[in-house]
């Protein structure tokens, strides 16, 4: 079953792979046929009426192991947070105030993806950032060599909304087009920071790296 086949291929114990499978399988990501197996559903068209979360004992693969996918940083600064990026973060309006960090994707000379990070100055306030380092290492990454309160876990959300800030000329697309997720950093219950991921579509391409 796809418990058995995640225990070959990951070498987890196999009561959290299955149960993993179980987790996918409830949020309708997998479906489980008995005694075929378990497969992943795919619906031509299909679109989620809200954002799908995932989360799990997985951690995502270093920035030096994204070689195919150079980043580039953009700006980076405070910025006011509109409503719906307070919401996200868990922000007041007393304090709204975020840093921005806005890196993308070149493929083929052209803006392919756009990551808009984004730390609580209550979060980073003691914090100086380091431009070269925030050219090399994914957020969590940076977080984690540089702040004294480390991530615990993440959470990542698909099909996420846009935040006033983002600006979208990068991409070569309609925004009703483009592909999202929200990539949550915690420690505990603490948000210590989210980023955006704005994509161009394309069929068969990968989400995300993961190691196990």
């Amino acid at each position: 079953g796809a418990g058995a086949r995640l225990v070959g291929i990951y070498t987890p114990a196999r009561a959290p792979a299955q149960g993993q499978a179980v987790v996918l399988a409830n949020s309708g990501i997998v479906e489980r046929v008995q005694g075929k197996g378990t497969f992943v559903r795919f619906v031509p068209g299909q679109s989620f009426a809200s954002p799908m979360a995932f989360s799990g004992g997985i951690k995502i693969a270093p920035f030096e192991h994204s070689n195919n996918k150079p980043h580039r940083l953009l700006e980076h600064g405070v910025i006011k947070a509109d409503a719906a990026l307070c919401q996200k973060l868990g922000l007041t309006a007393e304090n709204p105030y975020v840093y921005k960090i806005v890196r993308c994707v070149d493929v083929s000379s052209e803006v392919d993806e756009v990551d808009y990070s984004y730390v609580p100055l209550s979060v980073c306030k003691d914090h100086t950032f380091d431009c070269e380092a925030l050219k090399t290492f994914f957020l969590h990454d940076y977080i984690c060599r540089y702040f004294n309160e480390k991530p615990t876990h993440i959470r990542i959300f698909v099909d996420t909304p846009l935040t006033s800030d983002m600006d979208l000329s990068l991409l070569n697309a309609p925004p009703e087009k483009l592909f999202s997720w929200d990539t949550f950093l915690y420690h505990g219950n603490q948000v210590l920071a989210v980023t955006t991921t704005v994509s161009m579509p394309k069929e068969n391409r990968p989400f995300i790296t993961l190691e196990f």
